[in-house]
């Protein structure tokens, strides 16, 4: 089933974000997270493919760190699955976007709640490491949450506990709900 605006208005209505009036099919709204606000489109093409993408994250001055930059870049699109980040070498904007193929199917609630909290929860704390690489030339990595510490003790305990010991990190905690933790860290929650 084609998506359509409507469809893309009504299902961000319900996750509780803000669409700007569509100029030229483009729809935007404001993500913020530590301090920092981006802005990101929405574009439906061919009435398959919904791309959500931020306006210039950052612009890079061909005098700063750029070769590191790509390095962090490059290691980021590795580890985040949802999220890429590109570089426009003509004027060195730095972006992130995300690709939803619907095709024939629909998109649902989830997948745009999933979009919205990834830009909050993985591009702007990326975006916080490309500054720094941008600034010093050295990529402090890509620093863990502690929710995502947490999830990996609780994978290690329940896949083997001796295991988590060996690795330094704490056993289960009595009580504590994996799937609780797991949409924590990938924004499931509401």
């Amino acid at each position: 089933m084609p998506v359509n605006e409507s469809e893309i208005r009504n299902l961000m209505r319900e996750c509780s974000v803000t669409l700007t009036p569509s100029f030229g099919g483009i729809m935007a709204f404001v993500v913020e997270a530590q301090g920092k606000k981006l802005v990101v489109t929405v574009n439906i093409t061919k009435n398959e493919i919904v791309q959500f993408r931020t306006l210039e994250m950052m612009t890079v001055k061909p005098a700063q760190h750029r070769p590191a930059l790509y390095t962090a870049m490059m290691s980021a699109n590795y580890q985040k699955k949802v999220v890429k980040f590109a570089f426009d070498r003509s004027n060195g904007a730095v972006v992130a976007y995300i690709d939803i193929y619907v095709g024939d199917s629909n998109i649902t609630k989830q997948q745009v709640q999933r979009c919205v909290n990834a830009f909050r929860n993985i591009v702007i704390p990326t975006w916080k490491r490309f500054e720094t690489v941008a600034e010093t030339g050295t990529d402090p990595g890509d620093a863990a949450s502690p929710q995502i510490t947490d999830l990996i003790s609780e994978l290690l305990a329940a896949s083997n506990t001796s295991d988590a010991k060996k690795a330094g990190l704490p056993e289960k905690k009595k009580g504590s709900n994996f799937d609780d933790l797991l949409g924590q860290v990938i924004g499931d929650e509401d």
